[in-house]
């Protein structure tokens, strides 16, 4: 056996189709590792992305396609600086390496200004008053606080604001407050107005510096043009500047009474 296998060792042909073998196995593995694979899977098939911010969207579609790029436009927050329908983002960034055919989200500038309707804020605190226009997506400066001319019995409290509630604004608009600072040291006299509207009453109770409240009626109807049937305190009673009286409207069941 051993005579057999060193004569099958030392023979020089076998040794030298060994070696040949060995050549054409490596220079296979190679050509299908270097030239086939790649050329098969497409390792080696990349393209740059481009640069499309701040170029108009067709614009952008139209560089992008030219590489087989396909693109999902998407509507981003409107910036009133800069013109509509621009692109703003884009993801993936560019100069990033991608495959042909990989799809490029761009965020363009929307058309259309996003809208917040103004909040009550009357009768709560100037805190929960920016928080509640933060939350509407509307904001309250420093500057635009300030206290209201007209003493009021609720300290610190919203006593107006401008917008007035219900009004429909572009989101961001600033929103001013006034704020009541307590009673007044001055006394007044409490005028009779009964036979008013709501709305006229209160009017003119605010031209002497005296607040009000307005009771009964009904949440569907218009109680600032109801007519005033009662007050409390009664006409000629002196009050601090700044006091709030009650005045009352006809209920549901009175109009029909009536």
């Amino acid at each position: 056996m051993w005579p057999y296998l060193r004569s099958l060792l030392t023979n020089k042909f076998l040794a030298l189709g060994l070696v040949l073998l060995i050549v054409v196995l490596a220079g296979g593995y190679l050509i299908v590792d270097k030239a086939l694979m790649p050329s098969y899977v497409g390792h080696d098939d990349f393209v740059t992305v481009p640069d499309v911010t701040n170029l108009e969207v067709e614009d952008a579609e139209l560089t992008l396609g030219r590489l087989n790029l396909p693109v999902s436009v998407e509507s981003g927050r409107f910036n009133p600086e800069l013109p509509r329908n621009l692109v703003i983002d884009q993801n993936p960034q560019a100069n990033v390496q991608v495959k042909p055919g990989r799809r490029i989200y761009i965020t363009i500038n929307t058309g259309a200004t996003p809208e917040s309707t103004v909040p009550s804020l009357s009768g709560v605190s100037v805190d929960e008053a920016r928080n509640r226009l933060t939350a509407a997506g509307l904001v309250a400066m420093d500057s635009d606080i300030r206290p209201d001319t007209i003493p009021s019995p609720h300290k610190n409290m919203v006593t107006k604001q401008f917008p007035e509630p219900g009004k429909i604004v572009e989101e961001g608009s600033r929103v001013r407050l006034w704020y009541g600072t307590g009673l007044g040291n001055e006394l007044v006299t409490v005028p009779s107005v009964v036979g008013l509207s709501a709305q006229e009453a209160q009017n003119v109770l605010l031209r002497q510096k005296i607040r009000s409240v307005v009771l009964g009626g009904s949440s569907s109807g218009d109680v600032s043009r109801m007519e005033i049937v009662r007050q409390t305190p009664s006409e000629g009673t002196r009050v601090k500047e700044g006091y709030e009286i009650r005045l009352f409207v006809p209920k549901p069941e009175e109009e029909e009474e009536n």
